[in-house]
């Protein structure tokens, strides 16, 4: 029996620059290749995804285009633009996504060390609960804060730090952002407004390793992970 379709959002639409030089975040170089590429090349390259759909700064496609033409890619993105806020950029990569695709992943663009592996078990936990995440467990003690004092110390064991890749079964997802266009309410976590409907989110392991690079400590972060990754 042939396996729905699943097609993966890249969001990248992202205009900050923490790094000083004017370089878009998703832009900045890492082992050479822009941070972008790198997350482009595993969904790519990856058996389980069908489609893949990078989603870039609005009126910045052709710049887009060419800071991720350079270097080969295993099958060709679709590329479009993105809005003002993310969650315009998610509706705009749903909308982008073929319509035979069942299955609706969103990564962000920023976290080049998702592997084959991470996108496999994400896709098999939502294959059975409707949507997946991948998390890990704080390695810091996290804190509530009462203004500028302590309010209680959480149990780490009860917590899930989340990163992407995420899934969706396709109806899920639009049911979830219709939801919330409705109230005019979103999150910058896609999990969040499925959790808001009251259903199922299942957790998988993530990855330390999968980090979120977005300021010029984290890209040093990722250059010591690359070397090792490269051993």
């Amino acid at each position: 029996m042939q396996r729905a379709k699943v097609a993966a959002i890249l969001v990248a639409a992202g205009r900050g620059s923490r790094f000083g030089d004017g370089v878009r975040k998703q832009y900045q170089l890492l082992a050479g290749k822009p941070i972008l590429y790198h997350s482009l090349a595993c969904f790519c390259s990856c058996p389980d995804v069908d489609r893949v759909v990078t989603v870039v700064p609005e009126g910045e496609r052709a710049e887009a285009m060419q800071h991720i033409s350079g270097w080969p890619l295993a099958r060709s993105p679709i590329v479009v633009e993105g809005g003002k806020e993310r969650h315009h950029s998610v509706m705009k990569g749903l909308q982008a996504a073929p319509p035979e695709c069942e299955w609706i992943m969103v990564h962000d663009g920023v976290r080049p060390f998702v592997t084959h592996e991470l996108i496999q078990r994400v896709l098999e936990a939502a294959r059975r609960e409707g949507s997946a995440v991948a998390a890990v467990t704080p390695s810091d003690t996290i804190k509530t804060r009462v203004d500028q004092r302590v309010g209680d110390t959480l149990e780490r064991s009860r917590l899930a730090a989340v990163q992407t890749p995420q899934a969706f079964r396709r109806s899920i997802l639009q049911q979830a952002y219709a939801a919330a266009a409705a109230e005019d309410s979103f999150s910058t976590d896609d999990a969040a407004l499925v959790e808001r409907l009251g259903l199922p989110v299942a957790l998988v392991q993530g990855d330390y390793r999968n980090i979120k690079i977005t300021t010029a400590i984290d890209l040093a972060i990722a250059g010591a992970i690359m070397e090792g990754w490269k051993q």
